[in-house]
């Protein structure tokens, strides 16, 4: 007799991070796949030039992973550079908006740069002059905690 073990499906769980919606009425599912660590997935439809969401800055200090070197967190004060907004490719999804929250996109859904707001402390992820298509899909890992076990 053969058995296989099933894992059990993600319950919906609310996350307690703020999502900002830009140009778009999205609908917004999250699930806790474990202690700590949500799947968040955001479809939308495009209604105006911009869409997307906006999560806000919580230090000025972001780590995230470096082109060519995305097995290492790297730490960017953001006070050190003489911008307002920069865009970062996140070549593994990986970026901090807090000390110890975490947002890692899934780059088979989606591939875009974080967008970093510095003066107004917006963490984004948007699209520009979208093509007209029903809708995107997007995914998200919310990951809360230690930087070093992560």
């Amino acid at each position: 007799m053969e058995t296989s073990l099933k894992k059990p499906r993600p319950k919906e769980s609310e996350i307690s991070i703020e999502l900002e919606r830009i140009g778009t009425s999205p609908q917004i599912k999250s699930y806790q796949l474990e202690e700590n660590v949500y799947l968040i997935a955001f479809r939308f439809r495009p209604l105006e030039n911009v869409s997307g969401f906006n999560i806000p800055l919580k230090t000025r200090k972001i780590y995230y992973s470096q082109a060519l070197d995305e097995e290492e967190l790297h730490e960017i004060n953001l006070e050190d550079f003489g911008f307002k907004e920069v865009y970062l490719p996140l070549p593994n999804g990986l970026i901090s908006f807090s000390d110890r929250d975490f947002i890692v996109k899934n780059d088979e859904k989606i591939h875009l740069a974080a967008w970093i707001d510095e003066e107004n402390m917006k963490l984004g992820f948007l699209v520009e002059n979208s093509p007209q298509q029903p809708s995107f899909d997007w995914e998200f890992y919310y990951i809360r905690g230690d930087k070093k076990k992560h």
